[in-house]
């Protein structure tokens, strides 16, 4: 009697089993599939989700999604088209009943396996509609093991990639109504085999590769980050109007220490304790046979000042680079090249932060290469940020060189040849503002001779190069000092150019502080 009543709770429970599985596969499942589809409707109701299959365990208050797909709606402009498609996504830890009869969502976790997302959108807050919740929603963390995909801009070219991405998602709340945003987010991990970005104008390429960043510890590794225009350096001039830099450079080994992702997609801040570059290769181009932009352009410690976010980096060091500055001028028949070998720099103090208006706070550049590859120079440069009239100073040296080297820019710059002559050494400081710059150099040179180049055949026989030559070379005295007389201190002195950036206005001071010291009878 015993044996039969166990038998029948036995039947009785096996049966009752076998009716919530196949309610649970034919009723719930299906049910839950179409009460997510149409929560994706009300959240945007430009796109459709199709699920292959749901698949609940209630022991574990898991859910399994297979085989989903978001596609978008046609609409009536045709201005958006966004395709994704994922292998599964697991959630643990949902509590049903509360999404079911309670109007609120609550998931322990959430893995998203194989995405892969396509389309074109238009970037703009204006063409976009929000993303509103329809119900509170709290998810403790979202992770997506494997994310790649394409996204293009339909009001210009801008496109953003990612090749295998992980990204995880951590804390994220929402209440009724809100609208989605990255203030709902609370904690972000990530690692990309590559990222990148296709400007708006399609003129530059940016690419970030095998780039990690941990939330806990606020650090962002990236082995290498390029910046490749797409056009070469003559063909790219001409697509502007205007002179512009051309500019291509390749960083390594990047290190971003104490920096928060998550404040910088909240509000823009850019905060960090270390910034470390290991190696730079960086190229401008510059074609001044362009017609050149007039307008104002804001001094360094303006730039810093706006920001419109916390900005806030205690030192940038790099550790070698390599930079070219090539120029086509009118007057030359090709490029010229200025270039800076073995470059070692650090910047400290880069800050907008309201406390250094109480008191001083002095951001400063340390700099050494060698110029052409021969002559170490060396500068330093300091301002205080909020000084109302923007004074910096700067002061330098620069080691023994020949002369001779510095010919691939000024022949072709310039049409100036040196002939011969070596500098010693050369020491410059000098103070400026916004109105013009100050202050003394030493130069120390021998054996200085000068020629100028016909335009036509780059030579500098022809008759009137070499009267013209001889002119020059009565006017520059070659050497300092003079056999029997003391040294000569040049005096530096430039008028601020609003229209020319910093390293014009710097550049322009130490020349003026040379021509004092080369050219005879030279006034203030």
């Amino acid at each position: 009697m015993k044996n039969k009543i166990i038998i029948g709770v036995l039947a009785g429970l096996a049966s009752l089993i076998i009716v919530i599985k196949l309610l649970t596969i034919f009723v719930v499942e299906p049910w839950i599939g179409n009460k997510i589809q149409t929560s994706v409707a009300k959240i945007n109701n430009s796109y459709s989700i199709k699920i292959d299959k749901v698949h609940i365990k209630w022991i574990s208050r898991s859910l399994e999604l297979n085989g989903i797909k978001l596609i978008s709606k046609p609409e009536q402009n045709g201005k958006t088209e966004m395709n994704a498609s994922v292998s599964s996504i697991h959630v643990s830890g949902i509590r049903v009943f509360q999404w079911l009869f309670n109007h609120q969502i609550e998931m322990r976790e959430i893995l998203v396996s194989g995405s892969d997302i396509r389309g074109k959108i238009p970037f703009s807050n204006k063409n976009t509609p929000p993303i509103v919740a329809p119900m509170n929603i709290h998810i403790g963390e979202l992770l997506f093991d494997t994310l790649q995909g394409e996204i293009s801009n339909t009001l210009n070219t801008q496109t953003w990639s990612l090749e295998k991405g992980i990204v995880k998602l951590s804390d994220i709340k929402l209440n009724e109504r809100d609208t989605l945003s990255a203030k709902c987010i609370h904690g972000i991990d990530f690692k990309a085999t590559a990222v990148g970005l296709v400007s708006s104008d399609s003129l530059y390429a940016y690419q970030a590769h095998d780039i990690i960043y941990s939330g806990s510890s606020k650090t962002i590794v990236v082995d290498r980050f390029n910046i490749q225009p797409a056009f070469p350096d003559e063909e790219f001039a001409a697509k502007h109007e205007f002179q512009t830099d051309r500019i291509e450079a390749d960083f390594k080994r990047i290190f971003v220490y104490s920096f928060s992702v998550t404040d910088f997609v909240r509000y823009g801040s850019i905060k960090s304790s270390f910034v470390e570059i290991g190696n730079m290769d960086m190229k401008v181009f510059r074609d001044k046979r362009m017609k050149f932009r007039h307008e104002n352009k804001p001094v360094f410690q303006e730039m810093i000042r706006n920001y419109p976010s916390l900005l806030s980096v205690d030192t940038v060091s790099l550790l070698n680079g390599d930079i070219n500055y090539a120029v086509r001028t009118v007057k030359a028949n090709e490029t010229g090249n200025l270039s800076f070998k073995q470059v070692r720099a650090k910047i400290y103090k880069i800050s907008n932060d309201s406390i250094y208006k109480l008191k001083k706070a002095f951001f400063e550049l340390q700099a050494e290469g060698f110029l052409m590859g021969q002559g170490k120079l060396i500068v330093q440069l300091k301002s205080e940020i909020n000084q109302p009239s923007n004074v910096f100073s700067l002061e330098g040296s620069l080691s023994e060189m020949e002369a001779s080297a510095l010919n691939p820019i000024l022949e072709k710059s310039a049409l100036i040849k040196v002939n011969s002559g070596k500098i010693t050494s050369m020491n410059f400081d000098f103070v400026a503002d916004d109105t013009n710059s100050t202050g003394s150099l030493m130069l120390l040179y021998q054996g200085l001779d000068l020629a100028i180049l016909n335009k036509k055949t780059e030579k500098t026989t022809a008759l009137k190069e070499e009267i013209i030559s001889a002119f020059i070379n009565m006017k520059v005295l070659d050497s300092n000092p003079l056999k029997g007389e003391s040294l000569r201190k040049g005096i530096i002195y430039s008028k601020r150019d609003p229209e020319k950036f910093l390293f014009n206005y710097c550049f322009r001071s130490i020349v003026s502080g040379i021509e004092y010291s080369i050219v005879k009878s030279k006034k203030k």
